[in-house]
C-alpha cells in the first residue's frame, strides 16, 4: 500500500507538472493568435492603402477626365488595372482565411473550362515577353477542356509558374503552358486534367526538386530574388483543390512544372455552373 501510494503520489506530480505546461502553452498560443491578428491588421493597412490609390489612378486613366489614350496605352492600362483587381481580391480572401482562423484556403469550385484563365494569365506577361524575346506557346488538349477549380487561385498559381519561367529562360527561349487528359490510378474515381509550364532555362538539379516547393527556400540559379515562397503557395493552393504538383527536367533541358486540377466531383458534391 505504501508503495501504491508513493506511486500515486508521483503520479500526481506529473500531472500537475503536465498541467503547468499545458497552461503555458495556451498562454503562448493566445499571445501568438493576439500578435498575428495585429499583424494582420498591420497588413491590411499598409496594403489597402496603396491598392486604393492604385485602382483610383487606374479609373481616372481609363476615363476621358484626363485626355485620349492610345489604343496600345489603353490595353496596358486594362491588363494593369485586371491585375489590380486580382490582388484586391486575393489580399481580401487571405485577410478573411486568416481572421477564420487556422489560416485555411477558402476556395469557390466551380466547373469551368480551363482555356480562358490560361489566356488571361498569358495575356498579363505579353509586355514582359516581348521586352525579352521570349516565345510563349499554348497547347490546349481537347480532352482537357474543362476542370473544377478557383479561377482566381489557378490564375495565382499560373501566374507564380510562368513568371519563374520567364525569369530563368534563355534569353529568346520559349515557354509553353499545356494541358492534357490525366491518367489516375485505377483506385481514384474523380478524372482529373494536368497544366503544365514548361521553359528552356537552366533546370533544378534532381536532389533539389522537391525541396523547392519548401517555403523560404531558394536553390541554384532559380533562387534569384524574392522570398522563396512561389512555389510553396503554389502547392498549397493545388493541394487545396485535391490536386498535387510537381517538377519534372524538360526534355532538351529546363524545367517542367505540372499540377493537377480534378476534372469530376466529388461523389459527394452537387456540382455548382
Amino acid at each position: 500500500m505504501r508503495k501504491l501510494e508513493a506511486e500515486l503520489r508521483e503520479t500526481g506530480y506529473e500531472l500537475a507538472q503536465v498541467h503547468r505546461e499545458l497552461e503555458l502553452l495556451r498562454e503562448r498560443l493566445r499571445r501568438e493568435s493576439a500578435e498575428r491578428g495585429h499583424l494582420l491588421d498591420a497588413l491590411s493597412h499598409e496594403l489597402r492603402t496603396p491598392l486604393t490609390v492604385i485602382g483610383g489612378y487606374h479609373r481616372l486613366l481609363l476615363g476621358d477626365d484626363v485626355g485620349p489614350l492610345s489604343e496600345t496605352q489603353r490595353k496596358f492600362l486594362e491588363e494593369s488595372h485586371r491585375s489590380y483587381q486580382r490582388l484586391d481580391a486575393f489580399v481580401t480572401s487571405v485577410l478573411a482565411a486568416s481572421r477564420a482562423g487556422g489560416g485555411s484556403e477558402v476556395l469557390e469550385l466551380r466547373r469551368a473550362p480551363l482555356a480562358p484563365a490560361i489566356e488571361t494569365v498569358a495575356a498579363m506577361f505579353e509586355p514582359l515577353l516581348a521586352k525579352r524575346g521570349l516565345r510563349l506557346s499554348l497547347s490546349f488538349d481537347p480532352a482537357a477542356a474543362e476542370a473544377r477549380f478557383d479561377q482566381p487561385r489557378v490564375e495565382q498559381v499560373l501566374t507564380n509558374l510562368v513568371g519563374n519561367a520567364v525569369k530563368f529562360a534563355r534569353a529568346r527561349g520559349s515557354i509553353e503552358i499545356a494541358t492534357r487528359a490525366f491518367a489516375a490510378p485505377a483506385s481514384d474515381p474523380v478524372r482529373s486534367v494536368e497544366i503544365s509550364v514548361s521553359d528552356d532555362g537552366p533546370g533544378i538539379a534532381p536532389e533539389h526538386r522537391e525541396r523547392v516547393f519548401e517555403p523560404y527556400v531558394q536553390l541554384g540559379p532559380r533562387g534569384a530574388g524574392g522570398l522563396g515562397l512561389g512555389l510553396a503557395i503554389c502547392r498549397r493552393l493545388v493541394e487545396a483543390h485535391g490536386g498535387e504538383i510537381r517538377l519534372v527536367p524538360r526534355e532538351g533541358g529546363g524545367c517542367r512544372f505540372s499540377f493537377t486540377l480534378p476534372a469530376d466531383p466529388p461523389r459527394s458534391c452537387v456540382e455548382r455552373r
